[in-house]
């Protein structure tokens, strides 16, 4: 590979880059120098190099801290190790561009291009575009970063790192590689040949280790931590849940027994309290039933006189529609008379109206002159007055414009004032504060700087702090592991004499046996079975007696309803016949009122303004009925309208009697057949009793023996089983005292162990403390050293900075901002001055042109307003100064309104005569009606007088019981039908509930009293709960067991698991691993050191074939030299001359070339200083040796301060300071410079 041709442009401090290698006076230089002072951009090209190439370069590796202005946004800033951060200042675009050929000798162009977006320098930062083309033809053969990367892999075998340590050479660090001692050569070793990675995987395969050593101690930490049954205590877990699962059973059986026994008294109890409730009913229903004969007999005697309501109704009906038609009869004369004087008046007021007309109109003839040389005076105020306000309203325009105008000269003056002030401010200032510059200047990055410095200082402190405290723990962890052993090994007797006590328990829990405890229990249970189905059937029996003796009540009852529901049905008949005939009369009376009113009862229907169907008259003057018809009409209406309804109630009513009493029939037959089924179910019943042996009645007292025998039996069993209860708690004691010595026990080795790990960790913690404190001096130091140049001039800077880092940040920040700030002041202050001082101008020439305009509007003003004076006073004399047409619309109004008046009135007059006529008509027929309804009143009160004689009663009481309301009725005979059916229902619950005790009492009274029974069943409830919760704690136990023995398992394996990785990573720590990565490392570097010194001796047989390199023996980096000359002699490196030194350190960077390239051929190398301590001799041996070189068909760079070099070596690239941040390249025969 060679390297044909480097440019670019806008990169870094060159605005342009074109060195061509095969083209001009470098094509036929085998050397030639690149020289220029520190800072003008000669590292800048062999960026472009590596950036053409690879995108990349040492100096930008990627990642790094954001950098940019704090007004930036993060997403606009760019880290420092971005290659794109190369992009000169300022520029929009930028880009590095190599020729080069392959190792089959192939040309091609390598392109890096950078560019904001738009191109413009503010815009984005845009990712970076990589191509290849080849040349000469110009074709792409390949773009993009990353296709880039792999195509140079396959075409050319070199990665960036490969070709800086072929192309670029160390050979200055090789020369202090000779010189250095062990230490010093080990880094420099590492540095220039890439063995770094090797530091990194010894590191990675001790720190690996030590992980799963940790996990695999965690996980033996944790399964030694899950505390599991001992096989005997397991065996004794299950037995006892066994045992205790029997007597939870057998504490059942007499709690059922028990529970039957308080059942049995508290129903006894119950049924004796229905009995009562029963008694206490009947005697209140007897009562009430007798309090009511009173009721009974007023309610008989208000139904002798119910038939005859009609005739009492009619009577009541007629006098009172004949009185209100004679009351209708004089009201139609009174309303006649008046109508009649209504007409009258009517006339008068026509014929005034009339009169008023004709006036009003003869007003309005007389001021039509005057309203019309009104109108015109009033527009000519109209404009006067508009010509006056545009006249003042101009003059107060002037006015403000003037005093606006001097108070913004004034505010110009002053403000040209303060900015003179302002700038002159600034300047002094920033001249004492001349120190702050520089700060300035470079803030961005010393702001980083202090920041790391101060992050170091307290992470320092922190880990300072720690130290003491970590060092507490681990005296205190240490301490605390022996008192953890101590209490482990107490906890461990106290556990052994639990086992003991366990054991006799053990063997005092065996008495009672089981099987005697089994055998007892089934005997109980067999006779409580006998005793049950003997209890049930008589149970059932008597419930059958019981049921068929309450259906024959049922049916007695439901038959006495049947009775009461037919006489109900009766009584609404007679009611019905009744009601019949008063209906019919009614109607006949309606008929004949609505023949006597004739035609006025198609009054309602007229509509005014459509002609009437019976005479054709378009206006209906009465179109309603007059007050005395109409009520009559109505009345005899709602009357008919009651009747019917009435009629209509009682069928309704006896339809629903008939309909009960149907029902309490079909009840009555349920009953019965419910009676005859029970019957028949008590008789099977009686044949199952007999079915068991039992010759008596199915009856609860005949099993009085069973029960006393079952009594017996259990009581045996009970004792049995609290003998074997207080041997089980026992045991379970000594269980429970041996569990919790054991896991006393145990729990004082987990804390044992964990007491010793803490221990462990707390070291271990401790040295972690100390090497990372190490890191942050070593990172405060660094800090410090890049901060220097920043504060140059600063007094005592370091330590104002050691002693508050953060607030020293904060001033210097504060600092640097007022610095920035007050130069931007001066800036703007100067540029408003002169802003300033044109406006002041041009404000004081406006003013006074101003002033003359306001003195000429407020004069045409004045003049204005005595016009419209003069117009005013004359216009208010005309009119009384009203509007025109104001006074107009008034007289017209007036005229118009007594014309409608006069018309209204007209009309008036001619309705009130018609209406006159109507009424006297109206009268003459109400008159009629009335004398026809007295007669018919006069029939109705001689029928009434005649049906109450026939009763004995007179009108008062007849009137007094029939106006009471008929609900009120109905609900006083429901209530007295509903006490006597509450009598006979509290009577048959009587009876019922008494046969209920005594049958309760027939079936046998339990042996033991209610106190024995319920103390019995307390007893032998608290045991089975007893019984319940332990078999619940045991069963815990046990599935806990489990969950701790699987766990323990998965524990197992994964312990398995993790033992075998430790143990592979162990043997590898063991090999190349350490804390550090150092032993892998000096391994690498060894071997690395064999093959470079193997090289470097093939570069000096041809450089300075006296001489070989060798390692020394024994000793890993340190080399000896072999004089071939001197028969061969071994001479340590401290007796070589300088050339010498010069020769073996260039070997050995020519070596790692070789080593680097991988067999490829290089034909440009550039090697890096090394000349700037060469004296006048060794640095002519040096060109001989650079130029022997050219003979291998290599082109040689050499960059380099030393003045000269290019003299020396024939040709020269001089890279020239135009500014501080701008140089261009001088490329010549003489001291690489060319002529102007």
């Amino acid at each position: 590979m060679k390297i044909l041709a480097i440019r670019g442009k806008n990169l870094a401090s060159l605005p342009e880059l074109d060195l061509p290698f095969n083209t001009g006076h470098l094509a036929n230089a085998g050397t030639f120098a690149i020289s220029g002072p520190t800072g003008a951009g000669k590292s800048t090209i062999f960026d472009a190099l590596c950036l053409a190439l690879f995108g990349r370069t040492p100096r930008y590796g990627g990642g790094g801290h954001l950098v940019g202005e704090a007004k930036e946004e993060d997403e606009e800033k760019l880290k420092s190790g971005d290659p794109r951060g190369i992009l000169r200042r300022g520029t929009g675009e930028g880009w590095a561009e190599a020729d080069f050929t392959d190792r089959e000798g192939n040309a091609y162009r390598a392109r890096w291009t950078i560019r904001r977006a738009g191109k413009r320098s503010t815009g984005r930062m845009q990712p970076a575009l990589h191509s290849i083309q080849a040349l000469p033809s110009g074709d792409m053969l390949v773009s993009g970063l990353g296709p880039v990367a792999e195509w140079m892999g396959k075409n050319v075998g070199l990665t960036l790192e490969q070709f800086t340590r072929s192309v670029m050479l160390p050979q200055g660090e090789f020369a202090a590689f000779l010189k250095a001692d062990a230490k010093d050569r080990a880094s420099l070793l590492e540095k220039v040949t890439n063995s770094e990675e090797y530091r990194a995987i010894g590191k990675k395969a001790f720190d690996r280790w030590r992980e799963e050593s940790g996990k695999l101690k965690e996980i033996t930490l944790q399964q030694e931590g899950i505390l599991v049954m001992q096989p005997e205590e397991r065996a004794a877990a299950e037995a006892a849940l066994q045992t205790t699962q029997e007597a939870a059973a057998s504490a059942k059986i007499e709690l059922e027994a028990a529970s039957a026994a308080v059942a049995w008294f508290q129903r006894r109890e119950a049924l004796g309290a229905r009995v009562a409730e029963a008694q206490a009913a009947v005697t209140q229903a007897e009562a009430a039933w007798t309090a009511a004969g009173v009721a009974r007999g007023d309610l008989e005697r208000t139904d002798l006189v119910e038939p005859h309501r009609a005739a009492v109704e009619a009577a009541r009906a007629g006098l009172s529609r004949a009185a209100e038609a004679e009351r209708g009869s004089m009201a139609a004369a009174a309303a006649a008379a008046a109508a009649r004087e209504q007409y009258e008046v009517a006339t008068a007021s026509a014929a005034t109206a009339a009169s008023a007309a004709a006036a009003a109109g003869q007003a309005l003839a007389h001021a039509r002159p005057l309203l019309d040389e009104a109108r015109t005076r009033d527009a000519r105020l109209v404009e006067l007055t508009k010509q006056a306000t545009a006249a003042q309203n101009a003059a107060n325009q002037a006015a403000n414009d003037l005093a606006a105008s001097r108070v913004a000269c004034t505010q110009a003056e002053t403000s040209l004032n303060s900015l003179r002030l302002e700038a002159s401010a600034a300047a002094t200032w920033l001249a004492a504060h001349a120190e702050v510059a520089g700060l300035a200047e470079r803030w961005t990055l010393a702001e980083k700087l202090l920041a790391d410095f101060g992050s170091a200082k307290a992470e320092l402190s922190k880990l300072t702090a720690a130290r003491v405290e970590l060092a507490a723990a681990v005296n205190q962890t240490a301490g605390a592991a022996a008192g953890a052993l101590g209490k482990a090994k107490a906890e461990a007797e106290k556990h052994a004499a639990a086992v003991g006590e366990l054991a006799a328990a053990e063997v005092a829990a065996a008495t009672p046996s089981p099987a005697a405890l089994a055998d007892a229990r089934t005997t109980v249970d067999a006779a409580r079975a006998r005793l049950q189905r003997l209890g049930a059937l008589a149970h059932e029996a008597e419930r059958a007696a019981t049921d068929a003796e309450q259906a024959r009540i049922e049916a007695s009852t439901a038959r006495a309803q049947a009775a009461t529901h037919r006489a109900t049905a009766e009584a609404s008949g007679t009611r019905i016949a009744e009601l019949t005939p008063r209906l019919d009369e009614a109607t006949r009376t309606r008929d004949q009122a609505l023949q006597t009113c004739n035609l006025a009862i198609h009054r309602p229907a007229l509509v005014e303004g459509e002609a009437c169907p019976l005479c054709g008259a378009l206006e209906h003057p009465f179109a309603a009925l007059p007050p005395a018809l109409d009520a009559l009409l109505s009345e005899l209406k709602a009357r008919v309208i009651a009747l019917t309804a009435d009629l209509a109630n009682e069928a309704t009513s006896r339809a629903q009697a008939l309909a009960h009493a149907s029902a309490a029939d079909t009840l009555a037959q349920r009953a019965d057949g419910r009676a005859q089924e029970t019957t028949a179910a008590e008789a099977r019943l009686t044949e199952a009793w007999r079915a068991e042996g039992r010759e008596d009645q199915p009856r609860d007292v005949a099993l009085a023996p069973e029960r006393a025998d079952l009594q017996r039996l259990a009581s045996a069993l009970a004792g049995m089983e609290e003998r074997a209860k207080l041997a089980r708690a026992a045991e379970a004691e000594a269980r429970r005292v041996e569990r919790e010595a054991r896991a006393a026990k145990e729990a004082a080795e987990v804390a044992q162990r964990q007491a010793h790990a803490a221990a462990e960790a707390a070291a271990l913690a401790l040295q972690r403390n100390v090497e990372a404190a190490a890191a942050q001096s070593e990172r405060q130091d660094a800090a410090l050293g890049e901060l220097a140049p920043s504060f140059t001039g600063w007094a005592a800077w370091e330590a104002r900075l050691h002693a508050d880092p953060t607030g020293f940040r904060d001033q210097r920040k504060d600092d640097v901002a007022s610095f920035r700030s007050r130069i931007s002041t001066r800036d703007r202050a100067n540029e408003g001055i002169g802003k300033a001082e044109v406006e002041v101008a041009g404000l004081t020439k406006r003013t006074a042109e101003i002033g003359a305009t306001a003195t000429d509007t407020a004069t045409t003003a004045t003049a204005q307003r005595a016009l419209l004076a003069t117009e005013q006073g004359e216009r208010a004399a005309l009119l009384n100064g009203e509007s025109a047409d104001a006074v107009e619309r008034r007289l017209t109004e007036a005229a118009s309104a007594t014309g409608e008046a006069a018309k209204e009135a007209h009309a008036a007059s001619q309705k009130a005569g018609e209406t006159s006529a109507a009424l006297t008509a109206s009268a003459e027929a109400a008159r009629l009606a009335a004398g026809s309804l007295r007669t018919e009143a006069d029939s109705f009160v001689a029928a009434r007088d005649e049906a109450l004689a026939g009763i004995g009663f007179g009108l008062p009481e007849a009137e007094a019981r029939l106006a009471r309301d008929p609900r009120t009725v109905k609900a006083e005979r429901v209530r007295l039908a509903e006490l006597t059916r509450v009598l006979v229902e509290a009577r048959l619950a009587l009876q019922s509930r008494e046969g209920d005790l005594r049958v309760h009492d027939a079936a046998g009274r339990p042996e033991m009293t209610p106190e024995i029974a319920e103390a019995q069943r307390a007893e032998a409830q608290e045991r089975a709960d007893s019984a319940t919760r332990n078999i619940g704690g045991l069963q815990q136990a046990l599935r806990a067991d489990d969950e701790a023995r699987a766990r323990q398992a998965t524990f197992g394996d994964e312990k398995d698991r993790l033992t075998a990785v430790v143990h592979r990573w162990s043997r590898l720590r063991e090999v190349i691993g350490d804390a550090n990565g150092s032993v892998f490392s000096k391994f690498a570097q060894s071997i690395t050191l064999n093959l470079l010194v193997a090289q470097a001796n093939v570069q000096l047989a041809m450089l300075a074939p006296r001489y070989r390199l060798q390692r020394v023996p024994n000793l890993d980096l340190e080399l000896q030299v072999i004089d071939l000359d001197n028969a061969d002699d071994v001479r340590p490196l401290t007796s070589l001359s300088g050339g010498e030194t010069f020769l073996a350190s260039l070997a050995l960077a020519l070596g790692l070339a070789a080593i680097a390239s991988k067999g490829l051929k290089i034909g440009s190398l550039f090697i890096d200083e090394g000349f700037g301590t060469l004296d006048a001799e060794t640095l002519k041996v040096a060109i001989s040796v650079l130029e022997g070189l050219r003979a291998s068909g290599r082109q040689v760079g050499v960059i380099s301060h030393v003045e000269g070099l290019a003299d020396q070596l024939g040709a020269g690239v001089y890279v020239k300071k135009v500014t501080s941040t701008r140089s261009e390249l001088q490329i010549g025969p003489r001291n690489g410079r060319a002529e102007d």
